[in-house]
């Protein structure tokens, strides 16, 4: 499996044991008991990174009492609209969509690279295990594919059509780099930085969406090109501008 992740995804994969000291900048996928994660090595250096809604900070957040005073979840517009549908195209770790769906959301996710599909599967799993999130998981549906893709060949049917259609590419400022979160870093081996794609990605998106889009920047980032949010969310390190769909 392992290999053909590596051929697929075109990064570098190792098997977990025993360990490599390798310098060159890849990738460990670990398949383990308890969990599936991977490790970036050289360059990309990290711990190990998984998707847990069980344990650690993501389920302490989740248990706060101001969850609804999340930024995320202004810009999506819970209080408003308690049972919005959103459809999560840049789907990630699974963390903001893990705090919509806490919060009555249903969530629709959809993310590209084999590897990080690997790791939501295996997080939506272990966390059904758990009867206290039984509400929760079942507000997250997730699909392996292509949500540029989706997005384009869905927009007329209104039955998929989400509420809100929410975008984390999860890359750093390019000029803060240094300063960046090792696992922020570590997903810049999927190729998910690419300014150009996300244009793609807002557009397809704008026509997608019923009500409006989200798109998670960093906070001193300049605003796309051609495109222009209606207001901004904005918090110490990052901002959610917030486009209005074109149906409207």
């Amino acid at each position: 499996m392992a290999e053909q992740l590596s051929a697929q995804e075109s990064i570098s994969i190792i098997e977990t044991l025993p360990h490599t000291d390798s310098s060159e900048a890849g990738l460990r996928i670990n398949f383990e008991t308890q969990c599936v994660s991977i490790q970036g090595f050289g360059e990309y250096a990290t711990n190990k990174v998984q998707v847990d809604f069980v344990d650690g900070s993501l389920s302490r957040r989740s248990q706060h009492k101001h969850l609804h005073g999340e930024m995320v979840a202004k810009a999506v517009g819970i209080k408003k609209h308690p049972n919005t549908k959103v459809f999560d195209a840049t789907t990630g770790l699974a963390r903001d969509s893990f705090i919509l769906a806490t919060l009555g959301c249903q969530m629709e996710m959809m993310e590209q690279s084999n590897i990080i599909a690997c790791l939501i599967v295996d997080g939506l799993k272990r966390g059904q295990d758990e009867p206290e999130l039984a509400a929760t998981m079942a507000r997250m549906n997730f699909t392996q594919g292509n949500s540029l893709h989706y997005m384009r060949a869905q927009r007329d049917n209104e039955l998929l059509r989400p509420d809100v259609v929410y975008l984390d590419p999860m890359f750093p400022d390019r000029q803060k780099t240094a300063l960046a979160k090792k696992e922020m870093r570590l997903f810049q081996l999927f190729g998910l930085d690419e300014e150009s794609n996300l244009e793609l990605m807002l557009e397809a998106a704008i026509q997608f969406a019923k009500r409006h889009v989200v798109l998670k920047r960093p906070l001193k980032a300049a605003p796309l090109s051609g495109f222009r949010p209606s207001h901004s969310i904005s918090g110490r390190s990052c901002r959610f501008d917030v486009y209005v769909a074109i149906g409207l």
